[in-house]
């Protein structure tokens, strides 16, 4: 019986199989024998502990039946373009994702699509290794519309919309509700809560408004996602522009007082507490 996928992927064996330096060997001794070269490995770099490592990530497939392998550089980021972006015509044409803290391979943005918008993913701001439609899952929990037409991803509805991205050995997109949450003192509790999420503007200019907040206390804004800790997913308005965690370290706090609000405007980048 011929084998649906001839391939192993190392990203799986070594976040589950070689955690133990003892099991060091059994990926050396493979390496070793189809590399033709002595291998040592020194150490397993984990996607937690190394978010500013100078080393560099590599994905290696290994074709068992025939001994070939292929190494190539992990992404590290995620584009979006499509046909309301000159289809990827220029660098500036091209909409950063933002990474999820703690994961190689998961991303997000809110962002506005209009009817009949057709969009496609890039691990740069250029063509390359791009996908679209051709995604193994797409979860439309929002209701977009999304089609998969093997080429790209179309969106049949106008709206806001929340993309959660994963580019790994399998991709998805899910297409959510563009819920923007305050967290902590700002809203008087460290839960995620429907009396805590912003309003949603009907525009593609309009602006985000939180609830007031409930004391003078440090800002936590965030989205939610399944599966992430609240603080993954985690921004901030510095010198009136939205900064974005990604898979940095703990942000500046931003003091504000009981009363005032958030104010964001997705589109531009750009953010206001008054």
């Amino acid at each position: 019986m011929e084998m649906d996928n001839k391939y192993i992927r190392f990203d799986w064996a070594m976040k589950r199989l070689l955690r133990d330096k003892a099991n060091f060997a059994v990926l050396e001794g493979l390496l070793t024998t189809l590399m033709g070269e002595k291998i040592v490995i020194q150490k397993l770099l984990e996607s937690e502990s190394n978010q500013e490592s100078e080393y560099v990530k590599y994905n290696m497939t290994i074709n068992m039946l025939d001994g070939t392998y292929t190494i190539e550089k992990a992404p590290t980021a995620l584009y979006l373009t499509g046909s309301n972006y000159n289809w990827g015509g220029a660098a500036s044409d091209w909409i950063p994702l933002t990474p999820i803290y703690g994961s190689d391979v998961d991303y997000w943005t809110i962002i506005y699509l209009h009817a009949d918008e057709q969009i496609k993913f890039a691990p740069q701001a250029g063509w390359g290794g791009d996908f679209g439609g051709n995604v193994d899952v797409i979860n439309d929990v929002a209701g977009a519309g999304a089609v998969n037409d093997n080429t790209n991803l179309k969106i049949a509805n106008a709206g806001w919309y929340m993309l959660h991205v994963v580019n790994g050995a399998t991709r998805k997109v899910e297409i959510l509700e563009p819920n923007v949450y305050l967290m902590g003192d700002a809203a008087g509790e460290w839960n995620i809560a429907d009396s805590h999420k912003f309003t949603i503007p009907a525009t593609a200019d309009g602006t985000f408004e939180s609830p007031a907040f409930a004391a003078d206390c440090e800002l936590r804004m965030c989205v939610s996602i399944e599966g992430f800790d609240w603080w993954m997913t985690e921004f901030m308005i510095f010198d009136g522009k939205i900064d974005f965690r990604g898979r940095g370290g703990d942000q500046a706090s931003v003091n504000v007082a009981a009363g005032q609000k958030a104010y964001l405007n997705f589109t531009n980048g750009t953010g206001e507490i008054k």
